[in-house]
């Protein structure tokens, strides 16, 4: 029994619900979307309007000559929006558009003589449910319309000797309509479902995450819709825009593609055959082939052949084939083939094969097989081959096969080639890495404490590759006077391999020297010739002898002329400097 009052008291509870949200979501409605029953039975026409201002809750306005208050009706109507009503009252004599909760009535325009005037519904066959978002459009010119939320259109068109109207809409199948009339029309078309098979149908959700990648096309809700209605783009010879909502091929322009296309201020196509050119703007959903020109911006959804060309910034959600030229930006979602030109930044982020060149930065994606020229970056976001070359920094990913040339840094995993910069990193390399600091996390370096001839305790961080590597030496020299020299110097190297745990070191060195109570300038240059025997894994002893130059300044006041233990050449040169040559000694103990 419980039980049975518990079910009944939620199907109360759901009738009495649905009530009560029918009658609130009337008045949510438009005035001539709302929807009534009424008798109008005997009613005149201005008596008509009044019980329908009392049922719909809303209120009339018009001239007292729009509307006859002496005619006679025999009319009811069951469950009819506002519209309907009016559509079979005035049988397209008076037009009526909602204003606030308002519905003006005025007296039709005249059309021209040439035009036709179509408006009415799309409806379910099944369910009599209006449909919204559904296209409908004339076969051979392409005027078109789509229902608004409650399935209402309105379309004017050219009167021609046979108008064929198309209903499309997703999940209904396509119906043809044969317009024989003239003037004003109600036109209420009904359409059919249709179950199609999957490899037939449009994913809903791909197709429009798809379009969230295309934020610039700031596409309409109604327009997104209409284009879910065709399965295959229409297909024209030439358009014309004046802006990318006013053009030759109307409502219909996201989905059809053109031969040719030209766009006055900004024109939006689905796609592009053979040429494109724009004053301002080009937009296209789908794909574009062989040229296309905008003084400002290119915006492309789909796979592009051809040359690209904008006075500011191309955008392409896929990939590209061809050449991409820019004042300031291009971008390419997925892969490239060809060239890049941009005053700024050129981005691909798929694979890139080709050139890359910006005034500023380069950005390839992985696998990408690419030469980057920039005034300041190139960047490769994976494995590649090529060259990069920046006035400031290169970036490549784990494995890159190829040069780099900076005026800064270069940075990579694993590289096959050369790293020329002022400071260059990598993980491992088979090249030479050039500059004033080179860091190879599976190369050379190695904490060097020796002993010379000038510096009794010298200490140097030696770091790059055994083929070409840094040096930075720092030192100390206790004078008689206990007075201390202090060294900080730079070093260029190379060592091969002799045999087993030997190797040959090859060491070209600057060092300066200083003493507290003097500022000339001391610099003792060095090349050396060391052997060494690896004792350990990380622990090696190495001799070998010095060729050694001293420059002083101030010959005759400088304490440090005397720091050479002897010269073979000594001589003062006319600028009051003084050149020691000797040969020398040194003995090092290398770590790690």
């Amino acid at each position: 029994m419980e039980k049975v009052v518990i079910k009944f008291a939620l199907i109360f509870s759901f009738i009495f619900s649905c009530l009560n949200g029918f009658s609130q979501s009337q008045t949510d409605f438009p005035p001539l979307e709302r929807i009534m029953s009424i008798d109008l039975s005997g009613s005149s026409s201005k008596d008509a309007l009044k019980l329908m201002e009392e049922q719909g809750k809303f209120g009339f306005a018009y001239k007292t000559d729009v509307v006859s208050s002496t005619n006679s009706m025999t009319r009811s109507y069951n469950n009819k929006t506002t519209r309907e009503i009016l559509d079979d009252l005035f049988q397209g004599e008076v037009s009526y558009k909602s204003k606030g909760n308002y519905i003006v009535l005025r007296s039709s325009p005249k059309l021209k003589e040439q035009e036709i005037s179509i408006e009415g519904y799309i409806i379910n066959a099944l369910t009599d449910e209006k449909i919204s978002y559904a296209t409908i459009f004339d076969t051979s010119s392409l005027n078109s319309a789509i229902t608004d939320e409650f399935g209402h259109y309105s379309l004017k068109m050219i009167k021609k000797d046979i108008v064929y109207l198309n209903v499309k809409k997703n999940g209904f199948k396509d119906t043809i309509i044969h317009l024989s009339s003239t003037g004003n029309n109600i036109l209420n078309v009904k359409i059919i479902p249709e179950v199609l098979p999957v490899k037939d149908s449009v994913d809903t959700n791909t197709f429009l995450s798809k379009l969230k990648n295309m934020k610039l096309l700031n596409l309409s809700k109604e327009q997104k819709e209409s284009m879910l209605n065709f399965k295959k783009n229409l297909s024209t010879k030439v358009q014309f825009s004046i802006l990318p909502s006013i053009g030759t091929n109307g409502l219909l322009n996201t989905s059809t593609t053109v031969d040719y296309s030209f766009n006055l201020l900004g024109g939006l196509n689905a796609g592009v055959r053979k040429a494109e050119f724009g004053a301002f703007l080009n937009m296209n959903i789908d794909s574009v082939k062989y040229f296309q020109a905008a003084g400002f911006m290119n915006i492309v959804g789909g796979h592009q052949e051809g040359i690209q060309c904008a006075g500011f910034s191309n955008l392409n959600n896929a990939s590209f084939e061809g050449a991409q030229l820019a004042g300031f930006s291009n971008t390419v979602r997925k892969d490239f083939k060809g060239l890049q030109g941009a005053g700024f930044i050129n981005s691909t982020l798929g694979k890139h094969e080709g050139v890359q060149g910006a005034g500023f930065t380069n950005i390839a994606g992985k696998n990408s097989n690419t030469i980057q020229l920039a005034g300041f970056s190139n960047q490769v976001l994976g494995n590649s081959k090529g060259l990069q070359i920046a006035g400031f920094s290169n970036t490549a990913g784990n494995n890159y096969e190829g040069s780099q040339i900076s005026g800064f840094i270069n940075t990579t995993g694993k590289i096959k080639g050369n790293q020329v910069g002022f400071i260059n990193i990598n993980d491992s390399i088979e090249g030479l890495p050039i500059g004033f600091f080179s860091f190879s996390r599976k190369g050379y370096h190695q904490l060097e404490v020796s002993t010379n001839e000038v510096l009794p305790f010298q200490l140097a961080f030696k770091t790059g590759t055994h083929q070409f590597y840094n040096s930075f030496i720092g030192g100390v020299r206790i004078e008689k006077n206990h007075t201390p020299v202090y060294a900080a110097g730079y070093g260029l190297g190379s060592s091969v391999l002799l045999k087993g745990k030997s190797r040959l070191f090859f060491d070209l060195q600057a060092i300066g020297l200083q003493k507290s109570n003097t500022t000339n300038l001391s610099l003792l240059n060095k090349f050396g010739v060391t052997y060494q025997y690896q004792m350990k894994d990380k622990f090696a002893i190495a001799v070998g002898p010095s060729f050694n130059v001293l420059v002083t300044e101030d010959a005759n006041t400088n304490p440090l002329t005397s720091v050479a233990p002897y010269s073979f050449y000594s001589n003062n040169t006319s600028g009051n400097q003084n050149i020691k040559m000797w040969v020398g000694g040194t003995l090092s103990f290398n770590f790690f």
